[in-house]
């Protein structure tokens, strides 16, 4: 079926023709190979995926199989579909459950790891990326990119292009993580597929010496980076799944993704009580520990969810006080048992599955700072099914937020915890009114008056509650305008490497495309020194760029403007064919390419570098009321207008100043063709 799919798409047919068929074959396919059905909620969810929607999943509802339809029908045409989630255990878990499935429908599945790195690795990174299907973070594919924008050819570029990128656990990357940066430094050359080239490093090396303006010395420079957002909007089809999607708009206004919620599978059991406010921090953890411990021993698996580390220590320590057995976890390098020993790990995220897991046990208390352990569902009972009756009488699973947070996204993801796929359970907040987080979304004012209702707690936590919704639909809209307004930067910088991206696409196959670049280039190079230099300095800066056939005499002539650049072009062009034919034209279109791709590697850093420091002065711009967005475009563009100029001439600059030593020293002949 899938050959006669791939028959039928590469005829022409239209997607629809096939989507019943292939969404049953993917059904029929994961019931053979692991024993489950997909519901129709799943289906529904897979199919707005493949259309190029946000798709809104509860926790529990099976997103990593749903994932599996749009995957397939993406790799039907045989173009890139990159699948990320939030870390390198998520990946490699969904990879590791997934590749049968799609072995089974003829296609391959690869995985690439922030960890792995990019540098000996390299060719099996480009293996996994060779595949139909390719598992990873968000991170770890825009480092890629970053490693393929400096590479020398296309036999060393690692990706095979952005067709479709599919998002899971979408709100962490879209939103929270849209700004990050994946940076490539100068100290990590060494993932670099580049620095593998002897010529590549020999003809630096040169060019150091040479120019030894073109080098930032003694510090670490940022030789490529781009935004985690303009990375993704550069594939041709993005679409993502959350579990929690209420910031619709967003989506929309920056990604230009329509909200799709599908309707849970069974009814949502769960019980979400009010939010409940103590007077202090330390009656706030009292109430907690009392009611941890009434419902441990009831049988029932408790979830404590803290906004910090230090909270979490802190409610740890109360928690071994009362002689409660926990498990305590973080967002960093480590968990703690109830005894408070630390264990590090390197990849805390797989070593923390397995706690989140087991947190659904019978009496089982689990302490977790913010969302660690996402993407990793717990079902009642955790890994002993035959708890799982027991457990669901008792209640299921009571989650407990000893914090506000600072969205309300993160609240319906902490709450959604518990009462997966109609399970009971339920899920409360307490908060103190001492809290800095609480004081910061509500004020000091408001604080001041919910601690004089003190003697009416009913009043007063109606009341709370009330001015903390509104307090949260304020902060939303105002991260909602920040990141509106931040990504415009993004967004120009990206373009600028995309168009320096593309220059070098064209670069790379060399020949005839390779040589018409340089002529031109030596003619624009040309012109700018006869515009921007005066007459009697003309043919030294000339002499500086190319053997000039003038004099300086001739030079000075009394000749009109554009008969002198018409003359000063044509001797340029006479002295590359001489270069040519001293070197042969396959050495010299290897030597130019090589060249050209260093330049841009070498001056690309700085640009980038001056980019950033742009948008912090037009930032403060902005306070004395300027238009800091338009201002920073303007100024922008020149910046790139220069940078090209730059390419231009230092390419030229140096393809005449190579001697015929260094030609042979740099060894170009080898591997050339005549």
């Amino acid at each position: 079926m899938t050959d006669v799919l791939r028959r039928r798409l590469s005829s022409g047919a239209e997607w629809e023709q096939g989507l019943a068929e292939a969404a049953a074959l993917v059904r029929e396919t994961v019931r053979r190979v692991l024993g489950l059905r997909l519901d129709d909620a799943q289906l529904i969810g897979g199919i707005a995926l493949h259309h190029g929607s946000l798709v809104e999943m509860r926790t529990g509802e099976g997103k990593t199989l749903t994932i599996a339809l749009p995957a397939y029908l993406g790799a039907l045409t045989g173009g890139a579909v990159h699948v990320m989630t939030a870390n390198d255990y998520l990946a490699d878990r969904d990879a590791t459950q997934l590749k049968p499935i799609y072995g089974e429908l003829g296609m391959s599945c690869g995985l690439v790891t922030e960890l792995g790195g990019g540098g000996a690795g390299w060719e099996q990174r480009r293996a996994a990326y060779g595949m139909g299907i390719t598992y990873g973070t968000p991170g770890a594919f825009a480092c890629d990119y970053l490693r393929d924008s400096r590479a020398l050819d296309q036999g060393r570029v690692m990706q095979r292009g952005r067709r479709l990128a599919i998002v899971d656990e979408a709100d962490l990357t879209l939103l929270d993580r849209a700004r990050e940066q994946a940076t490539l430094r100068e100290r990590e050359r060494c993932s670099d597929p580049a620095c593998s080239d002897p010529v590549y490093g020999r003809l630096t090396a040169l060019v150091r010496r040479l120019r030894p303006d073109l080098q930032a010395p003694g510090r670490s420079r940022t030789l490529a980076a781009i935004s985690l957002r303009q990375y993704l909007l550069g594939y041709a089809k993005l679409t993502a799944i959350t579990a929690v999607a209420t910031e619709a708009e967003v989506y929309e206004q920056i990604y230009g993704l329509d909200t799709v919620p599908v309707a849970t599978t069974f009814p949502i059991r769960r019980i979400d009580q009010p939010v409940r406010f103590f007077p202090d921090d330390g009656s706030r953890i009292d109430a907690a520990v009392r009611e941890t411990a009434r419902r441990q021993a009831a049988g029932q698996p408790v979830l404590l969810a803290t906004a910090s580390i230090a909270q979490t220590e802190q409610l740890s320590a109360a928690l071994r006080a009362a002689d409660i057995p926990h498990r305590a976890l973080s967002t960093k390098n480590h968990c703690t048992d109830s005894h408070g020993t630390n264990n590090h790990s390197t990849n805390h995220h797989a070593e923390q599955a397995p706690i989140i897991t087991r947190a659904g046990r019978s009496g089982a208390v689990t302490v977790v700072t913010r969302l660690a352990g996402r993407g990793v569902d717990i079902p009642l009972g955790g890994d002993r099914p035959d708890e799982r009756a027991p457990v669901a009488r008792s209640g299921g699973l009571y989650v407990l937020a000893v914090d506000v947070f600072e969205s309300r996204r993160f609240a319906l993801q902490v709450r959604g915890r518990a009462g997966r796929r109609g399970d009971p359970g339920e899920s409360a907040v307490f908060a103190a009114l001492t809290d800095t987080s609480l004081i910061s979304l509500l004020g000091t004012r408001n604080i001041q008056l919910l601690a004089a209702a003190a003697a009416d707690p009913e009043n007063r936590s109606k009341l709370a509650n009330w001015a903390l919704e509104r307090a949260l639909n304020t902060r939303t809209e105002q991260a909602t305008q920040r990141l509106c307004g931040a990504v415009r930067y993004d967004e120009v910088v990206g373009a600028q490497l995309d168009r320096i991206q593309r220059q070098r696409r064209a670069l790379f196959e060399g020949g005839p495309e390779l040589a018409r670049w340089v002529r031109s280039a030596i003619g624009s190079v040309v012109e700018r020194q006869v515009r921007a230099v005066p007459p009697e300095r003309l043919h030294a800066a000339l002499a500086g760029l190319y053997p000039v056939g003038l004099t300086a005499a001739q030079v000075l002539d009394a000749l009109p403007a554009g008969e002198l650049a018409a003359r000063l072009r044509a001797d340029a062009q006479r002295a590359y064919d001489g270069r040519e034919a001293e070197l042969s034209p396959a050495v010299l279109r290897r030597i130019e390419r090589y060249l050209v791709l260093t330049v841009i590697n070498l001056a690309w850093p700085e640009h980038h570098e001056a980019l950033s420091d742009l948008y912090g002065d037009t930032n403060l711009y902005s306070l004395a009321g300027g238009d800091y967005l338009a201002r920073f475009q303007q100024e922008a563009a020149r910046l790139f207008t220069a940078l090209r100029e730059q390419i231009e001439r230092e390419t030229v600059a140096l393809l005449f100043k190579l001697s015929p030593q260094d030609v042979a020293d740099l060894d170009f002949e080898e591997g050339v063709e005549e």
